[in-house]
């Protein structure tokens, strides 16, 4: 792990794409006081955009994103030499054989279901950038 002038880690940002604004609002509490550095945007080429200005180590979809999809985007941003190795969570309402089977033609790294605890969330992200 790479740490820069402050001590923090180089992988410390989370792109977070949804178009709700309550969950902009609850993601905001759940970051707070951890090694996590939200970025939080509406739409899907607004996350693209947050990727390449960032590079975060990961990217957290709403399953709804418009106008690109999860699965569209997560195959752009894999399909990149330089973003391949970004790891992409979908948040789903429900998960079942058939997301899974996308997510996994798509290359998306993890599925997280709708509720989810602030802890939960935060034991993902940290198994994912162990994982990478």
């Amino acid at each position: 792990m790479d740490e820069n002038s402050a001590g923090t880690a180089s992988y410390d940002w989370v792109v977070l794409v949804d178009g709700n604004s309550a969950c902009h609002a609850t993601t905001a509490t759940v970051f707070t006081n951890t090694r996590w550095r939200p970025l939080m945007v509406c739409d899907t080429l607004d996350g693209l955009c947050a990727v390449v200005e960032r590079e975060p180590a990961v990217v957290l979809l709403d399953e709804a994103c418009i106008p690109l999809d999860p699965w569209q985007f997560s195959l752009l941003l894999k399909g990149h030499p330089r973003y391949r190795d970004t790891r992409i969570l979908v948040m789903c309402k429900r998960i079942d054989t058939v997301l899974r089977a996308r997510a996994r033609a798509a290359r998306v790294d993890g599925l997280l279901q709708k509720p989810f605890a602030s802890d939960e969330v935060l034991a993902l992200l940290e198994r994912q950038v162990c994982a990478a």
